[in-house]
């Protein structure tokens, strides 16, 4: 499994390439950027977004995961209480 990364390296990363792009876009006349050009940069941002949203899948998996294993576990502990309450 690769390494999580932090959200703000997320964060800071697709800032760095929207910026860089949107700079590129907003000087499109003057740098006369081909359609090819243009069209992997967004292939790139699309492909990191894919990644950013497999990763964001797993991240939210594991939760879930450990989440139910908490609420079960509770949920024995309250049963062995109620258990000892009421002398069953």
């Amino acid at each position: 499994m690769t390494q999580a990364r932090e959200p703000d390296d997320f964060r800071t990363e697709m800032d760095r390439r929207f910026g860089h792009l949107n700079r590129r876009v907003e000087r499109l006349e003057d740098t006369q950027i081909s359609p090819q050009e243009f069209a992997r940069a967004f292939e790139r941002v699309n492909a990191d977004t894919s990644e950013i949203k497999s990763e964001i899948n797993t991240l939210r998996a594991e939760m879930n995961s450990k989440i139910d294993a908490l609420s079960n576990e509770l949920n024995g502990k309250i049963d062995t209480i109620l258990t000892h309450l009421t002398g069953g």
